[in-house]
């Protein structure tokens, strides 16, 4: 049995991947909610709430963070806001997007290492499927049984 329950890895572990993703992302001072959102709008134009909401699970102890990144990205001119509340990635944020995206590819290798595929997999579903029971007792309006 594990000596830490997963609540504190879990915490652990999104703490580290935002350090990291900090120092990886440095060299175009972004961090990892700036990384999120330039991937969210990489595919084309976004509604800006729908941008907003695409991120948030990420943030959830600071939804004002993804806004904050949101107006940086706008202030840096990667991305421009366009009518009707929508959002796009510029040519310079789509620079931008490229340069990082071999950049945080290399660091999920680094992260998994160690981690076979079916490990990986496996962790992936067996967390996926704790949340959903999480879900499950929040939709019925009670605290899970304990």
């Amino acid at each position: 049995m594990a000596t830490r329950p997963i609540g504190y890895w879990i915490k652990e572990v999104d703490r580290l991947l935002d350090e990291t993703f900090a120092h990886a992302l440095g060299s175009e001072h972004c961090t990892r909610r700036h990384w999120q959102l330039l991937n969210a709008l990489e595919p084309g134009l976004r509604e800006e709430t729908e941008l907003v909401a695409a991120v948030a699970p990420f943030a959830a102890a600071d939804p004002s963070g993804v806004r904050a990144a949101l107006d940086d990205l706008l202030q840096r001119g990667w991305a421009e806001p366009l009518p009707g509340a929508q959002v796009q990635l510029t040519p310079a944020g789509r620079e931008v997007h490229g340069r990082l995206h071999s950049t945080v590819a290399a660091h999920r290798r680094h992260i998994a290492e160690g981690v076979t595929e079916p490990e990986y997999r496996t962790t992936v579903a067996v967390l996926e499927r704790m949340a959903g029971n999480l879900e499950a007792f929040l939709r019925l309006g009670r605290p899970p049984p304990g």
